[in-house]
């Protein structure tokens, strides 16, 4: 009897540390936050990042969001440390121009690293090109998506970081959060 008690013992403290752990963990996930500009645009970002701007409706770099504090930068050459990421929101004119034929001409020529594929965010169409660009010497990476954001414009979101994947997934997960609102 004594031996069952000591494995019952054994397998309910096994389970009770597998609920302390997975619940910790599942309250360790990033919390996320909204930025709304009303009858613009909303894009949600993890909660503890900085944001500048976001009160235009059109431009470059309308809105930017790091995870790092931008205003005591170490790096002014433009390269980004290990970690580092900027989220940059331009909504521009397009000149009538297709998104494949705006990435084709601001790409035309260049000697990078890319690949390029197209997604889905919410009900339009995307373009997301990924890869490595130098900056002062020092290589850094960045994730561009773009998608029209109505018949003369389109949003480009730009996120740079030093080329980790799991930083890319969080790039990703920020820009695919972008919504146009009308």
């Amino acid at each position: 009897m004594r031996k069952f008690v000591a494995w019952v013992s054994i397998i309910v403290f096994g389970l009770m540390a597998v609920y302390i752990i997975t619940r910790r963990d599942s309250n360790s996930q990033p919390q996320f936050v909204t930025f709304t500009l009303p009858k613009a645009y909303a894009i949600t970002y993890p909660k503890g990042w900085l944001r500048e701007g976001g009160r235009q409706k059109s431009g470059f770099e309308i809105l930017a969001i790091y995870n790092y504090d931008y205003r005591n930068v170490t790096n002014p050459d433009g390269s980004f440390e290990p970690g580092q990421i900027k989220i940059a929101l331009s909504i521009v004119d397009k000149g009538f121009k297709p998104l494949t034929r705006i990435i084709d001409e601001q790409y035309a020529g260049a000697d990078r690293d890319f690949t390029q594929e197209v997604l889905k965010l919410g009900e339009r169409q995307a373009i997301r090109v990924s890869g490595n660009f130098a900056a002062n010497g020092d290589i850094s990476s960045k994730i561009e998506t773009y998608l029209d954001y109505n018949d003369h414009q389109y949003a480009m979101l730009v996120g740079y970081y030093n080329g980790d994947t799991a930083t890319a997934k969080i790039i990703e997960t920020v820009q695919a959060s972008f919504e146009v609102l009308k």
